[in-house]
């Protein structure tokens, strides 16, 4: 089985990782304020530009959609470095005069060529450093690609800001007195890290309190609850691995669910952009299929009243939120909603993008970056097929192995064992299907739980016989008694 991962992102990782590096090392050698530290910072930059070049050149990276949509920045970056050169541009005596009087006066005296700026070298100098404080803001752009290095970008950062405070505290507090190697000329007494002036550091920390603020809030909103840190989450798991035995997700623990089954054995399914591909096809859209969407307003509040009928709850539809609202809404539901007074606008909504990985999506596995709206492409296992066995292929496969068809399952290093015999290949021994819930971004299915067994399918829904409105309260009339058909 090919590996999922997406090698257009990939391609760039150890850029992403010296990228990474240059931004820790920039305040270290008295934040890159000396000659030789600019210089070297310079060389970097450019180096990493180049190769990310070539990389475009050759077709293993390409432009990122946070790089177009900062185009009026970069455009605005051009102009002002544009104009930074221009200053070093020969221009005729008589032009310098009338644009820089003084200026002229000087290479008058000097008999050298005019140009507009009075110190060339200082300037020469500035064109560089702007340069390069360009590139790293495109490279940042282009190699922050998904959210995953967002995260990892932060946490560096982070990491920096906490070590230049450590660090200037200690030097002062034990009376060192040492920036980078050297011993401090100004700023005795006073934390500065290993910067030249305390506000700078200050500067810096800031940043870096806001970025970890914003991770800590992050993290405690991912997918509506709070998650322990994984350091701790990993100590209570090995804890209770070695003082219980403890049987995880037992199969005959089994919760009814009635869901749309997207693909069956043999076939291979992938999620994109929402969208269900089957062996190569898009599936047709079914009626009753939700997804969020992004409701905007001239400021008028939405009655929540008017949402009953589209089905959706009137805590969404708090005035608080207005003029922005989120819904889970179907198509149809769509146009009835863009027909309501005061509503400008209705976009559907991406909570994710292509190379996102979220934990909680089956495999859980950080090497298959699939997530709610970006999954697969993933075959569905059939009885009798055979599939090659590693550390690699192993995530997909596992439950199936344990505890769907009962097999001891064991990892020694980079070898699986099965039943005590070293496996590199296994061959099931039912069919497995993937099941899907029409609300896209709410639905408990196989998107978390990986593949449904056989066994563990006990029959089709018929008949609605009854129906509560969990939003509104009372009984959902208009659905009662109806026939269940598969085909919308």
């Amino acid at each position: 089985m090919s590996n999922p991962g997406d090698s257009a992102v990939e391609a760039d990782r150890f850029l992403f990782i010296g990228f990474l590096l240059l931004l820790v090392w920039a305040p270290l050698p008295v934040a890159s304020n000396h000659l030789w530290a600019w210089s070297f910072f310079e060389v970097c930059v450019f180096a990493q530009a180049i190769v990310w070049l070539v990389m475009y050149a050759t077709g293993r990276v390409s432009i990122t959609p946070a790089f177009l949509r900062a185009r009026p920045a970069l455009i605005l970056f051009a102009l002002v470095f544009a104009l930074v050169l221009a200053q070093l541009v020969a221009l005729p005596p008589s032009l310098i005069a009338m644009l820089s009087p003084n200026g002229a006066e000087v290479y008058s005296l000097t008999q050298s060529t005019p140009v507009l700026s009075l110190d060339p070298a200082a300037t020469q100098a500035a064109v560089l450093k702007t340069l390069a404080y360009g590139l790293l803001f495109a490279l940042t752009l282009l190699l922050v690609n998904r959210r995953e290095r967002l995260r990892t970008l932060a946490i560096v950062l982070v990491f920096s800001g906490v070590f230049q405070a450590a660090f200037g505290a200690l030097m002062t507090l034990s009376g060192l007195e040492y920036g980078f190697f050297v011993e401090k000329m100004f700023g005795k007494g006073v934390v500065t890290g290993t910067f030249v002036n305390s506000n700078h550091l200050a500067g810096y920390l800031e940043m870096c309190l806001a970025l970890g603020v914003g991770l800590m809030l992050a993290d405690s909103a991912r997918n509506g609850f709070t998650r322990p840190n994984s350091v701790y989450e990993d100590y209570v798991r090995k804890q209770i691995a070695e003082r219980y035995d403890v049987e995880t997700r037992p199969v005959d623990r089994r919760d009814n669910y009635i869901k749309r089954c997207v693909a069956i054995a043999g076939e291979t399914i992938q999620v994109i952009d929402n969208s269900v591909i089957v062996d190569g096809q898009p599936q047709k859209e079914f009626e009753g299929l939700q997804r969020w969407y992004n409701i905007r307003t001239n400021g008028t509040p939405i009655n929540p009243r008017s949402l009953e009928p589209l089905g959706v709850g009137p805590d969404l539809a708090d005035v608080r939120y207005n003029p922005n609202y989120t819904f889970p809404l179907t198509l149809d539901a769509v146009e009835k909603l863009k027909a309501l007074p005061g509503v400008s606008s209705v976009t559907p909504r991406n909570l994710y993008t292509k190379g996102d990985w979220d934990r909680d999506i089956f495999p859980h596995d950080s090497r298959y970056s699939w997530n709610l709206e970006y999954f697969g492409p993933l075959t569905i296992p059939a009885e009798g097929q055979t599939v090659e066995i590693n550390t690699l292929t192993l995530p997909l496969y596992k439950r199936i192995i344990e505890a769907y068809e009962q097999n001891k399952l064991e990892v020694k290093g980079d070898q699986v064992f099965i039943n005590d015999q070293l496996a590199t290949s296994y061959t099931f021994q039912m069919d497995y299907y993937f099941m899907m819930g029409d609300n896209r971004h709410n639905s408990a299915d196989s998107r978390f739980w990986g593949f449904v067994p056989v066994d563990h399918v006990i029959g089709r829904p018929r008949l609605i016989w009854l129906s509560m409105d969990k939003d509104y309260g009372g009984i959902r009339w208009n659905r009662m008694f109806r026939i269940v058909r598969a085909s919308r």
